[in-house]
């Protein structure tokens, strides 16, 4: 994976699993959440807001079951909120406005 930051470009063999957080936002990302996000098990903050991120919402998203704040806001993602999501028992801050997506917060 490559990474720019700051207009220099970074190579990335494999990404770490010990992160705890990550605030990738206002980056134009684009593209889908790739599902290897799910590997990331120690996260306990995920901000990928104000990107063109597209695609539905990871379903692999589930297995952050440290997460405490996701933000998904701002993108173009679709579909419907996936009701594994209440498999995050953590998670008190979850941001997905101003996307494509249809249907209910899942209970959890």
């Amino acid at each position: 994976m490559t990474i720019t930051n700051k207009g220099e470009r970074m190579e990335y063999a494999k990404i770490f699993e010990i992160f705890i957080a990550s605030d990738l936002c206002c980056n134009k990302f684009e593209g889908e959440i790739l599902e290897v996000v799910g590997n990331l098990t120690r996260l306990k903050h995920l901000n990928l807001s104000n990107n063109m991120l597209t695609g539905p919402i990871p379903l692999a998203l589930e297995y952050l079951t440290n997460l405490e704040a996701l933000g998904l806001s701002h993108n173009k993602l679709i579909g419907r909120l996936p009701w594994q999501l209440t498999h995050l028992n953590l998670l008190e801050v979850f941001c997905v406005s101003n996307n494509h997506l249809i249907g209910l917060v899942p209970k959890g």
